[in-house]
């Protein structure tokens, strides 16, 4: 069983960050909304907030993964993961309200039916409770609705994610184009097209989350916020 687990257990990680490590985004762009009583708060987005406890039990377990998978973590690496999924955790909850907002949603089926999908808790083809329930708590110290919960926002954020990629087309005029401006011979035109229009539609991408995370700016920057609560705490 322990050897099992750990063969799949990067596949589980990977679901209890929740987060879009590596993504395709870059950028912040949104702002915290103050007011009200912020001692356990690591930003405000929208109405809703993100507890600074939480926003560590990301930052400790995506650091105790990279060591169990032998990698040295310093204070510097340390320092910027924390900002990586401050900045991750803060646009995943822009896209679920903006989900949300769009009246789309995660159902019990689907995320019963990915959470099965995961081998470490099927060892024998079948989703196995006690398994689950077991693994998520001695390896993440995660009860399952703490995780289901994660899981349902992480797949709406995804959703809506996939759907603003879906609406960033590239003609073939536009291919052509930046193609010209990179100076480029023609005759390796069909070799790096693709490779092009990939990029083209990227930096639509980033555009367009960059404008839907624009629509919740409001007061004071979410990344001068966060060093601020940083220094408080020391």
């Amino acid at each position: 069983m322990i050897s099992f687990f750990n063969k799949n257990k990067k596949v589980i990680f990977i679901a209890t960050t929740s987060v879009f490590l590596g993504g395709i985004f870059v950028g912040l762009g949104a702002y915290l909304v103050g007011g009200g009583d912020m001692s356990n708060v690591v930003a405000k987005v929208g109405k809703k907030t993100i507890a600074y406890d939480e926003f560590l039990e990301h930052h400790l377990r995506y650091v105790e993964f990279l060591r169990q998978e032998g990698t040295e973590v310093s204070d510097e690496m340390s320092d910027k993961i924390k900002k990586q999924i401050f900045q991750d955790m803060v646009v995943q909850e822009i896209f679920n309200q903006s989900a949300e907002n769009y009246a789309m949603m995660v159902t019990d089926f689907e995320l019963a039916r990915y959470i099965s999908s995961i081998p470490a808790f099927s060892p024998n083809g079948t989703f196995n409770r006690e398994i689950y329930n077991r693994t998520l708590w001695r390896n993440f110290k995660m009860r399952p609705a703490q995780f289901e919960l994660q899981e349902r926002r992480r797949i709406l954020s995804e959703r809506f994610k996939n759907l603003l990629l879906s609406t960033c087309k590239v003609t073939p005029s536009e291919i052509l184009h930046a193609f010209v401006l990179q100076g480029k011979s023609f005759k390796d035109f069909e070799k790096e097209k693709k490779t092009i229009a990939l990029q083209m539609k990227q930096y639509k991408f980033i555009a367009l989350a960059n404008y839907q995370i624009g629509l919740f700016k409001e007061k004071k920057g979410l990344l001068e916020f966060f060093e601020a609560r940083e220094q408080e705490r020391g």
